[in-house]
């Protein structure tokens, strides 16, 4: 079922990325902070088992995780407190120019069960609009299929805008050939 986006203004884009970005903030928060619990937990299990080989292993694997996890949290803070200084209106334009875009070619889009959307003129998940990329600013574009036991079982557009952001959109197997026919007509607009 395609979303309904022609009311979609710049505000409102503004407001959802905000939004979204605010709920990623507080995610990775607390998964950085759980994994330092699971970090601080360990040295009490080292004391009172003695099993220095596990507990030196669920150490690292805490403060492995609350490294990973934890580097994503100044960004989804930024793009939450100013939410006009995200990567996508840096690369991709304007939030009036994208919702306008978005608001004027949502119609036309091929949507696949995954929730790709891809339009005349820019692709993105449906309920992400931080994937949104404009064809004419991609900078590398390809088809990816990944097997198993020689048999295709995921499909994806994978694209790399010029910003250097790289985004997979899943494609249903079933819609090969409209994902070869995006491909080729980003790649005409991009002219890569």
């Amino acid at each position: 079922m395609k979303k309904d986006f022609s009311g979609l203004t710049g505000k409102k884009l503004l407001h959802e990325v905000g939004r979204r970005n605010r709920k990623l903030f507080f995610t990775s928060l607390f998964g950085t902070v759980m994994s330092l619990v699971l970090a601080y937990i360990s040295v009490p299990f080292m004391r009172d088992t003695g099993s220095y080989f596990s507990g030196v292993f669920i150490l690292l694997l805490g403060l492995g995780l609350a490294v990973g996890v934890g580097r994503q949290v100044p960004r989804h803070l930024k793009t939450m407190l100013h939410s006009g200084d995200s990567p996508l209106f840096q690369t991709h334009g304007s939030p009036d120019e994208i919702a306008g875009m978005i608001s004027e070619e949502y119609i036309l889009a091929q949507m696949d069960e995954e929730g790709t959307m891809v339009c005349p003129s820019f692709i993105m998940m449906r309920r992400d609009y931080e994937t949104f990329i404009r064809y004419d600013k991609v900078r590398f574009a390809s088809l990816l299929v990944f097997q198993k036991y020689g048999a295709p079982v995921r499909l994806y557009l994978d694209i790399t805008d010029t910003a250097g952001k790289n985004e997979r959109f899943p494609i249903r197997l079933n819609h090969q050939e409209e994902a070869e026919e995006a491909l080729r007509r980003i790649k005409e607009i991009a002219r890569i």
